[in-house]
């Protein structure tokens, strides 16, 4: 075997060997984000908020919006 050779089955027996330690920033940032599970409620209650504002005026049903105002 050549030198690229070795070099590219190594590669992939490390990746292969940390790919468990491995996650996507994306999860850690989850499950950082909040301190406490009550500032979580919080937030969620909030998005839900715009969500519904948002559809009530896409869907035009005045319903959705006027519950907030």
């Amino acid at each position: 075997m050549n030198r690229r050779t070795t070099l590219f089955f190594i590669l992939i027996a490390v990746l292969s060997l940390t790919s468990n330690n491995i996650f996507s920033q994306d999860k850690w940032w989850k499950d950082k984000k909040y301190k406490d599970e009550s500032l979580r409620i919080k937030y969620d209650l909030c998005k839900k908020t715009f969500k519904d504002i948002g559809n009530g005026f896409l869907y035009k049903n005045i319903s959705n919006v006027n519950s907030y105002f």
